[in-house]
């Protein structure tokens, strides 16, 4: 009886228009809402629809998808995203515990409203500030209102004196 019902799965199968060969499904169009694999090995997997581009994964809350424009969103649940912004002469690429950003001319690095640029001559443009911050012994910063450097050393700012010339 065992013999004949999995004889009548393989016969139905074959009608639908897919077969089992050796343990593999062949199919040239196979449409579900769910399988449940352990291991899928493929050379291509196609994920999205019109509204939903995304890769999930279920039990750890990873969501991986395409923000749109040359964006590539990651988020962990009840965590914030880290955003990958792509671009035809830049990238950011990790590797060997380092972060390597890649860009023409400039790296801008945010926090919050302040953008500190990366040059390629090899200086650092800080953001100019307007006002004195809270400040962290050996932080520097630039502010524009008395064209000065300043330096948070021993827990106020000061100035540091400079003259023309490198």
């Amino acid at each position: 009886a065992g013999a004949l019902a999995y004889y009548d799965l393989v016969t139905e199968a074959m009608l639908q228009g897919t077969i089992i060969i050796g343990g593999f499904i062949k199919t040239s169009l196979l449409t579900a809402n769910n399988i449940r694999v352990g291991t899928l090995d493929t050379v291509r997997l196609n994920v999205g629809s019109t509204t939903n581009n995304d890769i999930y994964f279920k039990y750890s809350g990873i969501r991986m998808y395409d923000a749109g424009g040359r964006t590539i969103n990651i988020y962990k649940s009840g965590y914030k995203y880290l955003q990958l912004a792509l671009g035809s002469t830049a990238g950011i690429l990790s590797t060997n515990g380092k972060l390597q950003l890649s860009g023409v001319g400039s790296i801008e690095l945010w926090a919050g409203s302040s953008i500190f640029h990366l040059h390629s001559t090899g200086t650092l443009q800080l953001p100019n500030l307007s006002y004195a911050p809270t400040g962290h012994t050996g932080d520097v910063a630039f502010t524009n209102v008395d064209k000065r450097l300043k330096l948070y050393t021993y827990g106020a700012w000061r100035h540091i004196l400079s003259s023309a010339g490198w």
